[in-house]
């Protein structure tokens, strides 16, 4: 592979690299330290992704292959699983659907291969009549007392199966979204394409945009949705200005996305590209509940949202004995702010 000038420094070359991977323009991987290369891949859970990029070297690919292989692996393996779960549902007459992973990958695609995924998720709204059914075949999990919203299971190889009652937790203000989505399931239970664009684009806004993954799904699936139908869905569930920064943020940093926005939002796109480069939190923190905060259009749903924050923070923001008056302070202050105008 060609190059014209110096090698761009390593940080920035990587940053280039990985959003080549998702889609972006084209990026060069040469010269650059293989297990740096899958460093900022798995950062952004981008494996899967590079495995048809014309970019490595031989000593890149000897560090590459084996990810591309595990990841497929994977993914094979977990999209049988699920199917296997799903009919055991089924049959036992639970209503239940297949979200993320490999039902986002499978609804676009045709094939599990192709996209970075942990666990598997399915929307149970019974929760404990589906976690139950599962764990007579084998599935783990505590089932005793009042089951949350949410149940974890885990099989005999240590996969994870996450039952969602709903789409989404309540902290998000989200609950016009199961009753949306409930409409666009098919005779099986399966959601249609536009369904999981529009999942694609809620939680990469709830989790702050915090990987590029996040973007190559939503890019994804505004290549395949029907944008009509995601307009209708952001309308009735209030979240175009949600759509609307997602996709201004993947045309950006991965490429076109042909979505005609409602709103100038990019004011926004520094600060999420910043928190792109920047390391993952596994909770949400200050600076992700800002940026979804800011991706709301609703002040209602905004009211709702910030007064059940302070105790989803991490505490790494806030140390010690006086954090709970400064996390009421900051979300005062981050309350007042967000009549800014989103527009550059």
């Amino acid at each position: 592979m060609t190059s014209s000038g110096p090698p761009p420094p390593d940080a920035e070359a990587l940053w280039e690299l990985a959003r080549a991977t998702a889609g972006g323009p084209p990026a060069r991987a040469d010269g650059l330290d293989p297990e740096a290369i899958a460093r900022i891949l798995r950062r952004h859970r981008l494996v899967s992704h590079s495995a048809s990029l014309d970019l490595w070297s031989d000593d890149q690919r000897d560090v590459l292959l084996p990810l591309w292989r595990a990841a497929a692996g994977r993914s094979m393996a977990h999209a049988v699983t699920q199917a296997r779960v799903l009919a055991l549902l089924r049959e036992a007459g639970v209503r239940s659907t297949p979200l993320k992973g490999v039902a986002f990958q499978l609804a676009m695609t045709g094939s599990p291969v192709g996209r970075d995924h942990r666990d598997l998720d399915l929307w149970a709204p019974d929760v404990r009549r589906a976690a139950e059914v599962l764990r007579d075949h084998g599935w783990r999990g505590d089932l005793d007392g009042p089951l949350p919203s949410e149940v974890s299971l885990a099989d005999d190889q240590g996969l994870t199966l996450d039952l969602h009652g709903s789409l989404f937790a309540r902290r998000y203000a989200l609950d016009r979204v199961d009753g949306a989505l409930a409409d666009l399931l098919d005779e099986g239970g399966d959601l249609h394409v536009d369904g999981h664009a529009f999942l694609a684009c809620l939680h990469g806004a709830k989790d702050g945009w915090s990987t590029l993954r996040h973007l190559a799904d939503l890019r994804l699936g505004l290549q395949r949705a029907d944008h009509d139908v995601l307009r209708d869905l952001s309308r009735a569930t209030r979240t175009r200005r949600a759509l609307d920064v997602g996709a201004a943020l993947a045309d950006r940093l991965a490429g076109s996305t042909a979505w005609a926005p409602a709103t100038d939002v990019s004011g926004l796109l520094p600060g999420l590209e910043a928190a792109l480069r920047g390391p993952i939190e596994e909770r949400p923190t200050f600076a992700r509940t800002w940026l979804y905060l800011r991706s709301r259009e609703s002040w209602r749903d905004r009211a709702r949202a910030i007064v059940r924050v302070p105790g989803q923070v991490s505490a790494a923001d806030e140390p010690g004995p006086g954090r709970i008056v400064r996390r009421a302070f900051r979300l005062f202050r981050t309350y007042a702010r967000l009549s800014r105008p989103l527009g550059g």
